[in-house]
């Protein structure tokens, strides 16, 4: 099923995407629908993804200062008093 969905767009997007879709032979309305289709699927793993810390949260499951300052370590940074 589909439905006729109507909005705006400024003319540089609208510019862009008509190149893109001519340079891979695709309808425009197919790139759109694609793109939200990618959106709203991020959106879900986004919203799933804090539902379950906040339910690890309300659970009381919460990293150690040790796990922190190892994530912190990692990436180069300095985690705690001490810093």
């Amino acid at each position: 099923m589909t439905a006729l969905v109507t909005f705006e767009l400024k003319e540089e997007t609208i510019s862009a995407l008509d190149a893109y879709a001519a340079r891979i032979d695709r309808p425009r309305n197919a790139l759109v629908d694609e793109a939200l289709e990618h959106w709203l699927a991020l959106k879900q793993w986004q919203i799933e993804e804090i539902e379950a810390g906040l339910a690890d949260a309300d659970a009381g499951r919460f990293a150690t200062d040790e796990e922190v300052a190892a994530i912190f370590a990692k990436h180069g940074a300095t985690y705690g008093p001490d810093r």
